[in-house]
């Protein structure tokens, strides 16, 4: 009897683990349309970087045509979905289809203030570890740069080539126009990245 009290506690237990995790995800068909766009442009990208290998100018138009074809009517999915949730965070639909929400707005170049306001969604997120920091702090810096402002978070570098005087050469890894680069670290810290390297130093 106390065999089979403890394999149907078990069962219980297991039951209720498996509906806890399904539970996460309180909005799957959201998850699937978010994970249906980022697979279709990461599929369009791939298409780009082989005709770009390949030397395929003919391929490399026509998946760039594609490409911007299809931003057009992503973004008008991409808004209406902020407009009805905000940011998509992991509670939502998951840390995949989260980040993926992510990378399709990261290709919305041309919408700089859409691009904005879903960072100030994010930011909240972030802030209450339902969405990635790593993240935010890349496409803020990004649309920063494309605005002509500072970065905050030290994302986006540059490697420059110098020549030493023995011979050979040194690259050195810097993150240009970074807005108070002394307190950078510290800004880091309060979104929960890393620090960042004062300088990387790179020799061949």
């Amino acid at each position: 009897m106390k065999i089979c009290i403890i394999i149907i506690l078990g069962i219980i237990s297991s039951i209720g683990n498996i509906n806890a995790q399904l539970e996460i995800i309180k909005k799957p068909a959201l998850k699937a349309q978010i994970d249906s766009l980022a697979l279709f442009e990461r599929n369009v990208q791939d298409g780009i970087n082989k005709a770009h290998k390949d030397s395929n100018e003919v391929h490399k138009v026509a998946f760039e045509k594609m490409q911007n074809d299809y931003l057009i009517q992503h973004i008008v999915v991409l808004k209406h979905i902020f407009k009805q949730y905000g940011y998509p965070n992991y509670d939502l639909v998951g840390k995949i289809a989260s980040d993926n929400y992510w990378l399709c707005v990261k290709k919305c170049y041309n919408d700089i203030k859409f691009q904005d306001n879903v960072l100030k969604s994010m930011k909240k997120q972030v802030e209450k570890k339902q969405a990635n920091s790593y993240n935010y702090a890349h496409l803020r810096d990004e649309v920063n740069l494309n605005k002509g402002k500072y970065q905050i978070y030290g994302t986006q570098i540059c490697v420059k080539t110098g020549r030493l005087v023995g011979g050979g050469t040194i690259r050195i890894v810097i993150a240009e126009k970074l807005k108070n680069p002394k307190n950078v670290n510290k800004r880091r810290a309060k979104i929960g990245l890393e620090p960042m390297m004062k300088g990387g130093f790179f020799y061949d």
